[in-house]
């Protein structure tokens, strides 16, 4: 696996999207770099969704180029997912319920905290590619947003504590987990990170529902992840997997 820990920073006081900014920079950017800012304008989620950013919260970009099959790009969400869970739980000084849930979500207490935006992109020229991590993190404030149109509530971190975090103790902390992330699965490689966060979402045989990118809805147990990253999901003798979409869980 590369080493993405030893990056360099960017801050930005103000940005449209941290994402779109990588993008504008690939040319200029040569090792792994985090673009950091204090407000973005225009951040977005999947499929086209808006991403709300608050003061005080942490918001940014982490690029660089991998080296592995780009079939297997998905596995760095997951990667960067457990990095975020444990640097939530490093932080906190009390236990929380915290769970990652597919495919890149953070949730604390039933309610949305953090979510993340992979996006690649092939180097003109060259046989390339360039990995932007988009993340984001409620720590300090939590956007007001209409549960029936995006599906969820959102909270923040400090409303789970009872008071702010720092954003640069929290980087910080995400720096450190992710290096120690990267030692833990050098050996093993990339894909070993899906033993990681399946240890740190839904206990199998959970019940879920699945929304599909194109509406359609699946209900059944949950099984596992596929080598390609789907959701598992066994309803009665049949196995659905799903590549794309969103999962609603019972609380």
């Amino acid at each position: 696996m590369q080493v993405i820990s030893a990056s360099k920073i960017i801050f930005l006081s103000t940005v449209d999207s941290t994402n779109e900014e990588a993008k504008r920079r690939i040319k200029q950017i040569v090792e792994p770099t985090w673009i950091i800012t204090d407000k973005q304008t225009e951040g977005k989620g999947r499929h086209g969704k808006v991403w709300y950013d608050g003061k005080g919260n942490f918001t940014g970009s982490l690029v660089f180029f991998p080296k592995t099959n780009p079939a297997k790009f998905f596995l760095y969400g997951f990667f960067i997912g457990v990095a975020l869970h444990d640097t939530i739980k490093l932080i906190s000084d009390k236990p929380l319920d915290l769970f990652l849930k597919w495919p890149n979500d953070i949730i604390l207490e039933g309610r949305k905290l953090s979510g993340i935006l992979i996006e690649s992109q092939k180097i003109l020229n060259k046989n390339q590619f360039v990995l932007i991590l988009g993340v984001g993190v409620n720590l300090n404030a939590a956007p007001k947003i209409d549960k029936n149109q995006s599906g969820y509530d959102t909270i923040c971190l400090a409303d789970g504590l009872g008071y702010e975090v720092d954003e640069k103790v929290f980087f910080h902390s995400l720096k450190t987990k992710i290096a120690s992330l990267e030692k833990a699965i050098k050996n093993e490689g990339i894909e070993k990170i899906v033993d990681y966060w399946l240890k740190r979402t839904y206990e199998i045989g959970a019940q879920l529902e699945i929304k599909d990118y194109k509406g359609e809805r699946f209900e059944g147990r949950f099984t596992g992840i596929d080598p390609a990253g789907g959701i598992l999901i066994s309803s009665g003798n049949k196995i659905t997997k799903v590549y794309s979409g969103d999962v609603f869980f019972e609380s």
